[in-house]
């Protein structure tokens, strides 16, 4: 099965070690297959938000978006019952430069973390939560790199005066893994 969703041939971005890079591919490589229909809806959705964004890339801000534009999932409803609504995470975005290209918008090497991750939450098919779960797993491993780079779900978070472990505990109980 081959994939709309790939990197740019052209290279990773420059904020994404190499390293970080090849497991990203490597990891979300496996687990892209796997994804339900509600994951590759939720992954369709990111790209619709990133090419209305104009992005040039899809990342880790999309997948959040792409969860939040899949009304009817349950992470999305998940996250509007702890006040986490799509107004409070838009209005922590900021604006990135680059136009988007024509075709598939390639995963950014975060992006690719998250679907790595997801997959490692569940032996079968890859669901919205466990897109969700990767994002948060994601950040924390990203933020305790020390790496530059935003955090917008954990900013959302803030905004609503969520403590990021409260959702990523409601997101683990509903999951089953807490």
């Amino acid at each position: 099965m081959t994939d709309p969703w790939k990197l740019d041939p052209s290279g990773p971005l420059p904020i994404a070690p190499p390293e970080y890079n090849q497991r990203a591919r490597t990891q979300a490589s496996a687990v892209l297959p796997r994804l339900s229909h509600e994951g590759r809806r939720v992954l369709e959705l990111a790209e619709e938000e990133a090419r209305v964004g104009d992005s040039n890339h899809l990342g880790t801000e999309h997948i959040v978006l792409g969860i939040f534009r899949h009304e009817s999932g349950p992470a999305s409803a998940l996250l509007r019952s702890l006040g986490i609504t799509r107004e409070v995470f838009v209005a922590q975005l900021y604006e990135e430069e680059g136009q988007a290209p024509e075709g598939a918008i390639p995963l950014t090497p975060r992006a690719l973390t998250i679907i790595g991750f997801a997959g490692t939450f569940t032996t079968g098919p890859v669901e919205g939560l466990h897109l969700l779960r990767g994002t948060i797993v994601e950040s924390e491993e990203w933020l305790a790199s020390g790496r530059p780079g935003s955090h917008h779900l954990r900013k959302a978070c803030e905004a609503v005066g969520l403590p990021w472990q409260d959702l990523d505990a409601a997101v683990s109980r509903r999951l089953g893994l807490r």
